[in-house]
């Protein structure tokens, strides 16, 4: 039976985390830091829980541990400073990132004209061309949520919200379901207690700008936040997130929509387009099950981007958190102190960077 940690880890049994237990070996308290796992990672979604039969059950979220790598289960995938993400991002994405940046649009247009550019833009020509052509998902605003309190940070996908409409086809004496419109969108929760925010509480002495620069510094490197972060880098983060979901729904969307718009119903047992609508939406193979199948197939491929340490994630996150750290190094210069210099500016293009399954 898994159950929580005094961190709020899930473990097996009742037993310490790897991380609490880590921590408690070298006689430091498990504090607020240390439950600060900052889920920089998916959830699945209650629409998207329930995996196809005979598969393996999809990982729920991805998580940015804090200092250390712990253990990852089947309800959440949680980052250490192990080096996955570089190892991924570098080897696959060197050969995956163009191709995969054209066809984020989802249209076939896009892919083909995006993936000459892809590599350069993160797919955001072949994004548009897709959407002109492939029948575009709308994307609502992230649902954000902030809290004060310790914890993950979370990026969850929404249910899909299609609509439809059918039209009667008096050659074949068939209804023909078409899609009216799909949207989607994400709920972000961002948790910002255990870490200090060295632009709304500054540094004071000279050891703390040193501690905040070399803590911040190292967050794309590390993997993970440390006691120095801000609630901008982690919203970068989750919205990196976001741009990994879009890109991923958009990719196998046309295919299922073309799927769906096969679908037909007779006239003469359908009266009316809402009946129609209806029988084409039922079933094991029907409009709905389509769409659940499609969302699946996106996730699954959502998961296989990496958020370990050195992933493009941690690049969106680095990037807004040098804003804090030349803050801080210019509070230093002000007061005389010494403290590391420079900042770090990794790419996070593409976003959907690993070949397509």
């Amino acid at each position: 039976m898994k159950r929580q940690c005094s961190c709020g880890q899930h473990t097996i049994g009742g037993t310490q985390c790897q991380s609490c237990d880590a921590e408690s070996k070298q006689s430091k308290p498990s504090g607020a830091l240390r439950a600060e796992r900052h889920d920089h990672k998916p959830r699945e979604t209650s629409q998207a829980r329930e995996a196809s039969r005979g598969a393996t059950q999809r990982l729920s979220r991805k998580s940015e541990a804090v200092f250390g790598a712990t253990v990852e289960d089947d309800e959440k995938k949680v980052e250490g400073n192990t080096g996955t993400g570089a190892a991924i991002g570098g080897g696959i994405g060197l050969i995956g990132g163009a191709i995969a940046g054209g066809v984020i649009g989802g249209g076939a247009a896009g892919a083909f004209i995006g993936a000459g550019i892809g590599g350069l833009v993160g797919g955001g020509i072949g994004a548009l061309i897709g959407a002109l052509t492939g029948g575009a998902i709308s994307w609502k605003s992230a649902n954000e949520r902030s809290s004060a309190a310790g914890g993950s940070s979370t990026t969850v996908e929404q249910p899909f919200n299609v609509a439809y409409k059918a039209a009667a086809d008096n050659s074949t004496q068939n209804w023909q379901l078409k899609v009216a419109s799909i949207e989607g969108g994400v709920d972000m929760d961002l948790h910002t207690g255990g870490s200090r925010d060295p632009i709304s509480a500054p540094p004071t002495t000279e050891a703390e700008a040193s501690a905040a620069v070399t803590d911040m510094k190292g967050y794309y490197a590390r993997g993970g936040r440390g006691a120095w972060h801000t609630e901008a880098a982690s919203r970068a983060h989750e919205l990196h997130h976001y741009r990994e979901w879009k890109c991923s729904a958009e990719h196998y969307w046309s295919v299922a929509k073309a799927d769906i718009e096969s679908l037909t119903a007779p006239v003469a047992s359908n009266a009316n387009e809402v009946a129609a609508i209806t029988t084409m939406r039922a079933g094991a193979n029907g409009a709905d099950a389509k769409v659940k199948a499609f969302s699946d197939k996106a996730h699954q491929y959502w998961f296989t981007l990496s958020d370990s340490a050195g992933a493009r994630p941690y690049a969106a996150g680095q990037r807004v958190l040098n804003e804090a750290v030349r803050s801080v190094q210019d509070l230093a210069g002000g007061k005389g102190w010494t403290v590391p210099q420079g900042t770090d500016d990794p790419s996070p293009e593409p976003p959907c960077y690993q070949p397509w399954i």
